[in-house]
């Protein structure tokens, strides 16, 4: 790691697992941003924008 403490087995895992549900959740706006919903296409396009408010 770029701050040279040990990382062991149990904390990579947990970043995988992390990075694997943040793509998770980017597909999913993805689907949602082309969806039939309008409001839910119009939420997905504002969270993958940044506008989380």
């Amino acid at each position: 790691m770029p701050d040279g403490r040990e990382v062991d087995q149990a904390e990579l895992l947990n970043v995988a697992k992390n990075e694997d549900c943040a793509r998770s959740l980017l597909r999913a706006l993805r689907t949602l941003s082309t969806g039939p919903d309008p409001k839910l296409r119009e939420m997905a396009r504002g969270v993958l924008r940044g506008h989380l408010a």
